[in-house]
């Protein structure tokens, strides 16, 4: 997923030597199997460790001869790692497909043959988080985890406060939401008592489109970042984190939201539905769940949602066990999510993951709004780091004046954006 729709932080990659990958267990270069037998080798990203581990001995088991080798790889290393192995001619069978140059370059092999081959059906799977994976009409790559950015709240504190629940179907206005936050809101001098109406840790973790802060074609920061579109949304959101009816960069930033709203210190959060969803229940509290909000009455809604992505490279020595796992992974990772209590890719998966949760449920109302992939951005945590930490700096109050900020930020970030379009460009 997008960064699994966290807090983003640009990636700073770091120079890797190919002796460096002796540290990340095996890539490539050994005999080629035709036939699917012998070493898959996976290079993936450190959430999915406890899932690796528990998918490698039911795969192999259904796979005789088949052994799936598992290597986690830091994400800030991860971009550098793959692409020195390629170098190389050693990289692994499969990747977390981390970055669309990959895809572009022939780097990847398409899925969708394997999958019809198998009788997997890909409409089941959700359309707009697959959307990363599909490029000019073909499939390259395949999830089972299912998640979005949305907004999910604590109906006793709504109850308390007297206010109504927001709509499932509906977004409200980014001016509705601040005023529902400031009657949610109850100071405390005691830290641990204070109840803050929203959290909002970042921009940048699926609160919106990146056509918001780049335009639709994704080019242009001047004149998007520093619109008054953009100005009224840190406007609005930055003077709630100063005025204290949203938690502040110091709290938000440190402690997750599933952990805040769990011990009752927000009401309200807009963030990852699938650790938010997982915490209130865990924690035995009615909660439900909304699309977040928009800037202005009659905007399309936005939420992200997105999936774990991985794919077969093209240079790998086992093509065909790459290709075997894929499929396995789409008819079986889903349900294995289920059973770890993670919401799955496969839509007809869902009800299952939600059960007899009143909050989950609603998360399915919320999930069927989606309808906006994500735009595509080339390198876009390289280029837009600035974001989150200008986001920061008005909300803590260091700045107070959006308007500035992002007109100053907008000039920074133009060149690196028509950098990072120069490079997709020349990849042929």
């Amino acid at each position: 997923m997008q960064r699994r729709a966290a807090a983003a932080i640009a990636i700073a990659l770091g120079a890797v030597t190919v002796t460096a990958l002796t540290g990340c267990g095996g890539g490539g270069g050994g005999q080629v199997s035709d036939d699917g037998k012998g070493k898959v080798v996976v290079w993936y990203l450190p959430f999915d460790t406890d899932f690796m581990a528990k998918i490698k001995p039911l795969f192999e088991k259904d796979n005789p001869g088949i052994t799936l080798e598992t290597v986690s790889v830091p994400e800030d290393e991860y971009v550098t790692k793959i692409d020195t192995a390629m170098l190389a001619k050693q990289p692994p069978d499969i990747v977390f497909e981390y970055d669309a140059k990959w895809i572009k370059s022939g780097q990847v092999l398409p899925v969708d043959g394997p999958m019809k081959d198998a009788g997997v059906d890909l409409a089941n799977y959700n359309p707009v988080a697959m959307h990363e994976c599909v490029y000019k009409g073909k499939t390259y790559c395949m999830g089972s985890l299912g998640g979005a950015t949305m907004l999910i709240y604590n109906k006793a504190m709504f109850d308390a406060a007297g206010v109504d629940y927001p709509s499932a179907t509906d977004p409200m206005t980014l001016d509705e939401y601040a005023d529902l936050a400031a009657k949610l809101t109850k100071p405390d001098a005691d830290p641990a008592k204070q109840v803050y109406g929203s959290d909002v840790d970042s921009p940048l973790n699926g609160l919106i489109s990146w056509s918001t802060f780049y335009g639709k074609d994704a080019k242009s920061a001047v004149g998007n970042l520093d619109s008054a579109h953009t100005i009224k949304f840190f406007d609005i959101l930055t003077k709630m984190a100063r005025d204290g009816v949203s938690a502040p960069p110091s709290i938000a930033g440190a402690t997750a939201a599933s952990d805040l709203l769990a011990t009752g210190n927000v009401a309200m959060a807009i963030n990852d539905m699938e650790s938010c969803s997982k915490a209130m229940d865990g924690a035995g509290l009615a909660w439900g769940a909304a699309p977040p909000p928009v800037v202005d009455k009659g905007d399309k809604g936005y939420m992200f949602v997105g999936t774990d992505k991985y794919a077969a490279l093209k240079g790998g020595t086992n093509n065909a066990g790459a290709e075997k796992f894929l499929v396995w992974l789409a008819k079986n990772g889903g349900k294995l999510r289920v059973a770890d209590d993670t919401p799955p890719l496969d839509s007809t998966q869902l009800t299952a993951w939600a059960g007899d949760s009143e909050g989950r449920a609603q998360v399915l109302k919320v999930l069927k709004t989606a309808s906006t992939p994500t735009l595509f951005v080339p390198s876009v945590w390289d280029v837009s780091g600035g974001i989150g930490d200008t986001y920061n700096l008005l909300a803590s109050g260091e700045k107070t004046d959006a308007a500035a900020a992002l007109k100053d930020l907008a000039k920074q970030l133009q060149p690196k954006l028509d950098d990072a379009w120069k490079t997709w460009d020349a990849i042929k």
